[in-house]
């Protein structure tokens, strides 16, 4: 049902409403300020916030009851001075403030309904601030002051209503006010019956989800437009939004506390959550870029401590988080999964990070980190005091440096540009002729050894754990100088400056070999490496070198990276150009080039950052053996269940279409083995409460209350009211309610539509231009027949359909229904029954209605003119509009009736039309699939068909025609010769009988009955090609003018088109149709024409704004199937009964779900047999090598 979530029917309203100085009030202002006196009359600072700027803090103390402010200095340390306070019993908690020192803070106002309440407080110097008060309840709504405007922003949780504040003025005014819709029809609102909403909020972003719902989506709060969307992982009860908010509505004495925060470049999301119902800190990181889940971390700590939690970076590329307490320090986590679910796995990330904190006194309580302008530095309360210290950052690149040796993780891409930057300059200053060199990194133990044998050209490098041998490598391209320069890296990493380009190897501990991790050159320097000879002289590297044939390849790439700040990603165009060379040394072939592609995206994080790209290229490149490793890499993840492979799902379905057109085959194994995803959140049975593969979304869409809004408002509870009046009729017969009970309150699991993205818009678009050539998406672009056959496509349309689809559908019939009846009446009606005055006003009418239709029509021609001339149905809607609004408009400018048959050809085209909008339901719609498809099937047999009527209607008139050519005159005056095909002389003639009953036929005819242009149908082309029609129908009268003895080569043609046309292709053409006919008479054929119908709908009936609806299109799609059916499927698949090329996957949560345990397979069996057997020949051999030495 197309309903939101039920508000109050008046507009929610609340007003900031300023303190007046005469009001009775609570808080107090001292009358002579003096920061000489200790703040907060001494007594401890139990809360400090900071400004979004970093330049000013505001101080609470709970034991004083007051209120602080102090400015912050750059690169001013010390301890710092206040500049006003604020007294009052009431105040609670301080909780955000903007940059212009405005407060908002949490004050205690005991009623029925809660216990708390909003106020801000305008803190101006020597204590002459501005109180306001603000409705809400601190417990369930929020509030921020907007980056930038330092606006207020409200959430208010129970109403489902933001309210945005402007003091532009000096008076605090709503500026714009936005409400939240969620779907009734969504199973998370149907099952709990209640909003829960759960939301965090920053400076910039809205953060909002609901109870039952682990879809966290992240809104601009400046534009309030949706940009991504986050998995809340169940295991992390802690962190969902939802959980603070009930526990807060059910007074229960739970305590949740959670924290919300970016690092500087905003590359990182932290949440933190801490229960005391579990005891427990949960920390989970998302990559912002991917939105994926990189880290997280369970940590048992006493109870009712809560962690401060900050992230340090010193530049903007520096990525790393702090959490205080225990000094784990979690740095550049995108560079690896981690999950630290336990105090050891935490343990093992911890490093020793005093010597950060060497200033801070040790009696401090209250810390905060400010980085601004990515400069770290702490302030820290001491006796009622602020004390602002500095970080030295060379301590925190080592702690750094540290961690990153534990998780022997990569380098950071500005550690190693800094390195590259060096070798750079080392080649610039000397000519460089390099033979052999030893590398040592003394804090991981590795040992490189690099060889160049200039006489071949060859290179060679061999690296060593201490004096243990680890691996060679010689597959490097032959040429002379072919290394420049060399330096290993602190985590044993090595990185050479070639010509071909700059590389960085590593020793793969997982096979034992050394490979290469990283590749990178610019067009310049792949230039110059192609036009290299295989072997050349050592370069001279001087600068004043004339000779450009030995000039520094890589010199336009050494000014490129001069002006990075980070070290390019991977040239993936050229990698993929590159993908299939092969290098042999030692009789073995290696492909360096795919190696390194397959390396780097087995790390799950970075292939959600580029598996995208990598498809798309590799698409577009033709390289199906890449399109295959990525598509396989995906597949993996939902056979392992990890939870991760929903956020990486979308590197197969933003590619689709493209998949669809050059690859089919991967889309039908796609849709085929992802079937039956189990949404990662169920985690039981639930009782059914929707129809069975009914479609619905958990996700929310923010409107601004304007007037369009309201105009929606309206015209949706119109069609609710419609809705419910059906609904209510229908329960009345008894077949309605059967329905019901088999359907309703059957046990069902939860199932994915696994298409994200694949049915929602981008959020950045152009009004003007989206109306007119709207953007598409992948379930506009094609039609995929194999999603279709599956319960997948089905639940998709089901959401599509309830969600937007029937009721414009229902609208638009309503309208040509009255459309038609308009113009039926208008040209049925004489004129003495429908007055000339009524009958210019109907058609006035039909001319606005077939106006409106003709703009679509003109619409999807524009949008695409090729698929616009595919669909045949899209001529029935042209015509049915074109055609009466043409006679219209000729009645009224000529003032009479056009001819007749533009009249009657416009009445057929409307009802024709008509009886199309009867298509979308199924019993009607397989037979209008069956009327298309046959169509397309058997076109090219009926294009044979009329060239073989053509070609027998050519030759019957070249025997046939007249010998002068005829006219209309010539069938009116009787004309006498000896041309046997003369209209004259076939037309039937009467003669007068003898006395004696016989007839002279040297007479004359005594009558001569006039002919017709249907006397000899071959006089003419197109009357010819007529008379074979009726020919092909079986009735020979077109050839009853001529007897056969007479004309024996008419006789001949007549049997051949007889038997050959007749006879012969027509039955044929008849067992071609049953065929065919077979093949479209299928649910699948049925659900392809409704997504048609649904496409056009929401492309051109729908605004642009509407198709960003998030409630209307969503990134994804859950259905509820129920389980003795999935247990069915799912039998049928194990005793291979299931009619599909490619079984689904199968994950063992859903097998544990519906208790059924995995069959024994045998070739799984004999695999796993023949890798416990390959495992223990490599320790023999690896053991009797050991006893030789």
């Amino acid at each position: 049902m197309l309903s939101n979530v039920d508000v109050e029917k008046n507009d929610f309203k609340i007003s900031i409403i300023p303190q007046e100085e005469n009001e009775e009030s609570s808080f107090h202002n001292p009358s002579n300020f003096d920061n000489s006196k200790p703040p907060h009359n001494g007594k401890e600072i139990t809360e400090l916030i900071v400004s979004p700027d970093s330049s000013y803090i505001v101080t609470f103390s709970s034991d004083d009851s007051s209120i602080a402010g102090w400015p912050v200095y750059e690169n001013e340390f010390g301890e710092l001075n206040y500049d006003t306070e604020c007294k009052s019993e009431n105040i609670m908690q301080i909780l955000q403030m903007s940059n212009n020192r405005n407060v908002l803070i949490k004050v205690s106002k005991p009623t029925l309904f809660q216990k708390s309440t909003y106020k801000i407080i305008e803190l101006n110097p020597n204590g002459k601030n501005n109180i306001y008060f603000v409705n809400g309840n601190p417990n369930i709504d929020k509030g921020t002051f907007v980056a930038g405007t330092n606006d207020l922003f409200m959430v208010f949780g129970v109403e489902a209503v933001a309210h945005l504040y402007s003091n532009s003025t000096g008076e605090w005014k709503i500026k714009k006010t936005f409400k939240l819709e969620i779907l009734k029809s969504n199973y998370s609102i149907s099952r709990h019956n209640i909003l829960r909403l759960g939301y965090f909020i920053t400076p910039e972003k809205l953060f909002i989800t609901y109870g039952g719902c682990n879809i966290l989506s992240q809104w601009d709060i400046a534009t309030m437009t949706f940009e991504k969307q986050y998995f809340l992982n169940v295991e992390f009860d802690n962190l969902h939004p939802s959980n603070a908010v009930k526990s807060s509505l059910q007074n229960n004495p739970i305590i949740v506390e959670q924290q919300i925060l970016f690092n500087e470049s905003k590359t990182l999301m932290a949440i933190y959550g801490f229960s005391t119902y579990n005891v427990e800190h949960q920390v989970v990181i998302y990559s912002t870029r991917s939105c994926i889940r990189i880290l997280s971390a369970i940590m048992d700590y006493e109870a009712y401590s809560v962690l401060r939690l900050n992230f340090f970076g010193t530049n903007k590329f520096d990525e790393g988080l702090l959490v205080r307490e225990r000094g784990i320090f979690f740095v550049e986590p995108s560079y690896g999964f981690y999950d630290l679910k336990s105090d050891d796995d935490a343990n093992d990330a911890h490093i020793d990070i005093g010597q950060l904190f060497i200033h801070q006194p040790d009696n401090s309580n209250v810390e905060a980190i400010l980085n601004k302008n990515y400069n770290n530095s702490v302030v820290c309360c001491s006796n009622g005091k602020i004390i602002h210290y500095d970080i030295d950052k060379n301590q925190l690149d080592k702690c750094q440096e540290d961690l990153k040796l534990q998780y022997r993780s990569r380098p950071s891409r500005i550690y190693l540009l800094k390195k590259i930057k060096e070798l750079f300059k080392s080649i610039k200053e000397k000519k460089f002729s390099f033979t052999q060199k030893s590398y040592i990194v003394h804090k991981t133990n590795i040992r490189w050894k690099v060889f160049h044998y200039s006489g071949t050209g060859s290179t060679h490098i061999i690296a060593y754990e201490g004096k243990k041998k680890l691996s060679d490598y010689k597959f490097f391209e032959p040429r002379t100088g072919y290394i420049y320069a060399c330096r290993p890296v602190y985590n044993g990493d090595l990185i050479m400056i070639t010509k071909r380009g700059i590389k960085i190897f590593t020793f793969h501990t997982n096979n034992k070999k050394i490979q290469m991790c990283y590749f990178w050159d610019n067009d310049g320097w792949n230039e110059s490496w192609k036009r290299s000879e295989q072997l050349t002289s050592d370069f001279n590297l001087a600068e004043n070198n004339e000779n450009k044939e030995e000039r520094f390849f890589g010199e336009s790439a050494e000014k490129e990276l001069s002006e990075m700040d980070l070290l390019p990603p991977l040239n993936l165009e050229r990698i993929l150009d590159e993908y299939e060379t092969s290098y042999v040394s030692d009789h073995e072939r290696r492909f360096i080039f795919k190696e390194l592609l397959a390396n780097y995206l087995e790390d799950v994080t970075t292939l959600a950052e580029i598996g995208e790209e990598v498809l798309k290229i590799a698409i577009k490149k033709n390289k199906g053996n890449i399109v295959d490793l990525v598509y396989e890499l995906v597949m993996d993840y939902i056979k392992k269940d990890s939870g991760i492979y929903m956020s990486l799902l979308s590197i197969i379905t933003t590619s689709l279409s493209q998949l669809q057109e050059h690859y089919p085959e991967i889309v039908k194994n796609y849709m085929s083995r992802t079937s039956l995803i189990l949404d990662h959140d169920c985690v039981e049975i639930t009782v059914s409460e929707l129809p069975p593969f009914f479609g619905f979304a958990r996700d929310q869409q923010i409107f601004e209350n304007n007037n369009f809004y309201k105009i929606y408002s309206k015209i949706k509870t119109f069609y609710c009211n419609i809705h419910d009046v059906i609904s209510s009729l229908f329960s009345l017969f008894g077949k309605k309610s059967r329905h019901k009970i088999q359907n309703y309150g059957r046990p069902a699991v939860i199932l994915v539509v696994p298409l994200p993205k694949f049915a929602s818009y981008n959020t950045q678009y152009n009004f003007l231009k989206d109306f007119i050539i709207p953007e598409s998406n992948g379930f506009i672009e094609q039609e995929y027949h194999d999603l279709y056959k599956r319960w997948n496509g089905e639940a998709l349309l089901h959401f599509k359909w309830h969600t937007f689809g029937k009721y414009y559908y229902y609208t638009l019939w309503a309208i040509f229904t009255v459309f038609l009846l308009i113009y039926a009446i208008a040209f049925t009606l004489s004129e003495n029954i429908l007055p000339e005055n009524d009958k210019r006003l109907l058609l006035i009418m039909v001319i606005l209605f077939g106006a409106h239709q003709l703009i679509v029509e003109i619409r999807q021609f524009i949008w695409r003119p090729h698929y616009y001339f595919k669909d045949v149905w899209n001529l029935f809607d042209l015509g049915a509009c074109f055609f009466p609004i043409a006679t219209s408009i000729y009645w009224i400018h000529f003032g009479y009736n056009p001819p007749k048959w533009t009249i009657s050809f416009s009445i057929l085209l409307l009802y024709f039309k008509f009886t199309l909008f009867l298509r979308i339901f199924e019993s009607y719609g397989r037979y209008f699939a069956i009327i298309i498809g046959v169509a397309y099937r058997v076109f090219s047999f009926l294009m044979i068909l009329f060239i073989i009527i053509i070609s027998f209607a050519h030759a019957f008139y070249i025997i046939l025609r007249t010998q002068d050519n005829l006219d209309d005159s010539s069938l009116n005056h009787p004309t006498v010769n000896n041309d046997p095909n003369n209209p004259w002389n076939l037309a039937d003639q009467y003669y007068a009988t003898n006395p004696d009953g016989t007839l002279n036929p040297n007479s004359n005819p005594a009558f001569v009955k006039q002919p017709d242009e249907n006397t000899n149908m071959f006089a003419w082309p197109q009357t010819a090609l007529l008379a074979m029609y009726i020919l092909l129908t079986g009735d020979s009268s077109p050839l009853q003018s001529w007897t056969y003895i007479k004309e024996p080569f008419m006789a001949l043609l007549a049997v051949l088109f007889s038997f050959f046309t007749v006879i012969y292709l027509m039955n044929l053409f008849i067992g071609l149709l049953s065929n065919v006919i077979e093949d479209y008479n299928d649910r699948v054929s049925y659900l392809v024409q409704k997504a048609k119908i649904l496409a056009e709908i929401e492309l051109f009936y729908l605004l642009p704004p509407q198709r960003r609806w998030r409630t209307w299109f969503p990134d994804w799609i859950y259905y509820e199937a129920p389980v003795d059916d999935v247990r069915k499927k799912i039998r049928n698949i194990d005793d291979h009964e299931e009619d599909s090329e490619f079984p689904p996957i199968i994950c063992t949560k859903l097998r544990n779900l519906l208790d059924l345990p995995k069959p024994t397979d045998e070739k799984d069996l004999s695999n796993q047999i023949n890798i416990i057997q390959d495992f223990l020949e490599k320790e023999f051999h690896e053991f009797k090598n050991e006893f030789k030495h």
